[in-house]
């Protein structure tokens, strides 16, 4: 007998959920990520962009490899913040994560540090 559609889907929920334990238990976690077709253009460019005259970077590998490149250049720039301290209040940068009272204030260096911290597009 054919199975229903809230069957099949419940299924599907059931072996999916067994494919994140699997991966779980290997140290691995699955991260679902929906994009526009023009940023899936984008993405399917540079993986082949990325080594040319090689086989193209699989699609977990590309955004592990730009996840370990983000976090070497995050670390970086903390580094570097931290020889620094805000002229208004004279914590070290970047600061506590709720800010300081000084906030906002014109001078602030948390939040210049913040601006500098923060992904950018061209």
């Amino acid at each position: 007998m054919a199975k229903s559609a809230a069957e099949r889907k419940r299924e599907q929920r059931q072996r999916e959920r067994e494919a994140a334990q699997r991966a779980a238990v290997g140290g691995n976690r699955r991260i679902v990520l929906t994009v526009s077709e023009h940023t899936y253009q984008q993405i399917e460019a540079a993986r082949h962009a990325r080594r040319p005259g090689a086989e193209p970077y699989g699609v977990e590998e590309y955004f592990e490899l730009l996840a370990v490149e983000d976090t070497l250049r995050l670390q970086r720039q903390m580094a570097e913040l931290a020889e620094h301290q805000c002229p208004l209040c004279g914590d070290a940068l970047p600061g506590d994560v709720r800010g300081c009272f000084r906030r906002g204030e014109h001078g602030c260096g948390q939040d210049v540090a913040r601006q500098s911290l923060m992904l950018k597009t061209l």
